[in-house]
Protein backbone atom coordinates (compact mmCIF):
# COMPACT_ATOMS: atom_id res chain seq x y z
CA UNK A 1 0.00 0.00 0.00
CA UNK A 2 1.28 3.50 -1.15
CA UNK A 3 1.26 6.37 1.15
CA UNK A 4 -1.23 7.86 -1.53
CA UNK A 5 -3.82 6.24 0.08
CA UNK A 6 -6.56 8.27 1.77
CA UNK A 7 -7.66 5.22 4.00
CA UNK A 8 -5.81 2.93 6.59
CA UNK A 9 -6.16 0.73 9.36
CA UNK A 10 -6.95 3.50 11.57
CA UNK A 11 -9.34 5.19 9.51
CA UNK A 12 -12.05 5.39 11.38
CA UNK A 13 -15.44 3.81 9.60
CA UNK A 14 -17.47 6.55 9.87
CA UNK A 15 -14.95 8.87 8.25
CA UNK A 16 -14.35 6.48 5.82
CA UNK A 17 -17.88 6.84 4.51
CA UNK A 18 -18.00 10.69 4.83
CA UNK A 19 -14.60 10.52 2.40
CA UNK A 20 -16.29 7.89 -0.24
CA UNK A 21 -20.30 7.48 0.22
CA UNK A 22 -19.75 4.30 -1.93
CA UNK A 23 -18.06 2.87 0.50
CA UNK A 24 -20.95 0.64 2.22
CA UNK A 25 -20.51 -1.34 -0.86
CA UNK A 26 -17.28 -2.85 0.70
CA UNK A 27 -18.44 -3.20 3.52
CA UNK A 28 -21.53 -5.17 2.92
CA UNK A 29 -19.58 -7.26 0.31
CA UNK A 30 -17.42 -8.62 3.04
CA UNK A 31 -20.71 -9.05 5.69
CA UNK A 32 -19.77 -6.15 7.66
CA UNK A 33 -22.44 -4.38 8.98
CA UNK A 34 -20.07 -1.66 10.40
CA UNK A 35 -20.70 1.75 8.02
CA UNK A 36 -24.89 1.13 9.84
CA UNK A 37 -23.56 0.71 13.50
CA UNK A 38 -23.82 3.21 16.45
CA UNK A 39 -19.88 2.55 17.22
CA UNK A 40 -18.64 3.22 13.85
CA UNK A 41 -17.69 7.06 15.14
CA UNK A 42 -15.03 5.48 17.45
CA UNK A 43 -14.38 1.96 15.75
CA UNK A 44 -11.16 1.60 13.20
CA UNK A 45 -11.37 -0.49 9.89
CA UNK A 46 -8.57 -2.52 11.73
CA UNK A 47 -11.17 -2.74 14.57
CA UNK A 48 -14.27 -3.58 12.57
CA UNK A 49 -11.85 -6.16 10.23
CA UNK A 50 -10.93 -8.05 13.50
CA UNK A 51 -14.58 -8.23 14.84
CA UNK A 52 -15.67 -9.44 11.59
CA UNK A 53 -12.66 -11.95 10.83
CA UNK A 54 -12.00 -10.07 7.96
CA UNK A 55 -8.83 -9.27 6.42
CA UNK A 56 -8.30 -5.59 6.70
CA UNK A 57 -5.53 -4.91 4.60
CA UNK A 58 -8.36 -6.42 1.31
CA UNK A 59 -11.23 -3.86 3.01
CA UNK A 60 -8.43 -0.82 2.51
CA UNK A 61 -7.11 -2.17 -0.71
CA UNK A 62 -10.87 -2.29 -2.09
CA UNK A 63 -11.45 1.24 -0.71
CA UNK A 64 -8.81 2.84 -1.80
CA UNK A 65 -9.37 1.51 -4.70
CA UNK A 66 -13.16 2.77 -4.94
CA UNK A 67 -11.86 6.13 -3.60
CA UNK A 68 -9.64 6.71 -6.20
CA UNK A 69 -12.03 5.53 -9.25
CA UNK A 70 -14.73 7.64 -7.75
CA UNK A 71 -11.85 10.91 -7.18
CA UNK A 72 -14.72 13.44 -7.90
CA UNK A 73 -16.79 11.93 -4.42
CA UNK A 74 -13.99 11.08 -2.58
CA UNK A 75 -12.83 14.53 -0.58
Amino acid sequence: MGSDNIITKDTRISDIIKICPSAPAVFTKHRMGCFDCIASSAETIAEGAQMHGVDADIIIDELNSLCKSESGNCK
